[in-house]
C-alpha cells in the first residue's frame, strides 16, 4: 500500500504566517477602534447628562428633545443612504401580439377624431396611416419569423466588439470590417448551419451601440434585436 502523503497548502508557510499576522493586527485595530469609540460616546453622553442636570427643567427638556431628534434624523439619513435599492417591479402585463393588435385598433379609432381644421385632419390622417402601415408590416414580419423553421439570432453589443467577425466566421460570408469600427450601418441577415442536426440560424448583424453621432443606427439595432428569438 503506498504511503499517504500529508495534504499540502498551495500557499507557502511564510506567506501564510504573514497573512495570519496581518489579519490578527487588523482585528486588533478594529476592536481597539470600536472600544475607543464606545468610550468616547459614553463620556460624551455622561457629559451631556451632567450639563443638562444643571439647567432648569424648562430648558433641559427641550434641549434633550432636540438632541434626541437630531440623533434620530442622523440615524435615518445614514439608513437612507445605505439602504439597498429597490428592485424595479415587473410590467403588470406582458407585451403580446393580441395586445399590439388592440392598440392598433385603438389608434384606428383615434384617427376618426375630428381635429380643429381640415389641414390638421389631413396631417393627422397621414401620420396615423404611416404608423398603422409600419405596425402592420412589423406584425407580418414577426408572424413570418415565428412560423419559419430558422432560428433568428441577433448579435447586439457595443461598437468594435467583433460581432461582424463572428457572423462571418459562422456563416462563411465575407463581411467588410474596418479597424476604426462603425462599418455596420444597417441590419443584415446571414444564414448559418450549426450542430450535428444542421440547425439553421439567421444571424442578424446590426450596428454597434455607443457610436458617435449614430442615434439612428442604435435605434435600428434595438429594433432588430427585439424581432429576434434570441440575442
Amino acid at each position: 500500500m503506498p504511503p499517504v502523503l500529508p495534504a499540502r497548502s498551495f500557499i507557502p508557510s511564510r506567506a501564510s504566517t504573514t497573512i495570519r499576522l496581518f489579519l490578527a493586527a487588523l482585528v486588533v485595530i478594529v476592536l481597539g477602534g470600536l472600544a475607543i469609540t464606545l468610550v468616547q460616546l459614553t463620556d460624551t453622553a455622561l457629559s451631556i447628562q451632567e450639563r443638562l442636570s444643571h439647567l432648569p427643567n424648562w430648558a433641559a427638556y427641550p434641549l434633550a428633545g432636540a438632541l434626541i431628534g437630531l440623533g434620530l434624523a442622523l440615524g435615518y439619513l445614514v439608513w437612507w443612504l445605505l439602504r439597498p435599492s429597490k428592485v424595479a417591479k415587473a410590467l403588470p402585463q406582458a407585451i403580446t401580439r393580441d395586445g399590439v393588435l388592440t392598440r392598433i385598433h385603438a389608434l384606428e379609432q383615434l384617427a376618426d377624431a375630428a381635429p380643429t381644421s381640415k389641414q390638421d385632419l389631413a396631417t393627422q390622417k397621414r401620420a396615423t396611416q404611416a404608423t398603422l402601415t409600419a405596425a402592420h408590416a412589423e406584425i407580418t414580419e414577426l408572424d413570418r419569423r415565428a412560423s419559419a423553421p430558422e432560428l433568428y439570432l441577433a448579435l447586439f453589443g457595443e461598437i468594435s466588439t467583433g460581432k461582424s467577425s463572428l457572423i462571418a466566421a459562422l456563416s462563411g460570408v465575407p463581411i467588410a470590417i474596418h479597424a476604426t469600427g462603425g462599418t455596420t450601418t444597417g441590419a443584415a441577415l446571414y444564414r448559418a448551419e450549426l450542430g450535428a442536426d444542421s440547425t439553421v440560424l439567421m444571424l442578424a448583424d446590426v450596428p454597434g451601440t455607443n457610436e458617435v453621432d449614430a442615434d439612428a443606427h442604435a435605434v435600428l439595432a434595438r429594433e432588430e434585436a427585439l424581432r429576434a428569438a434570441a440575442i
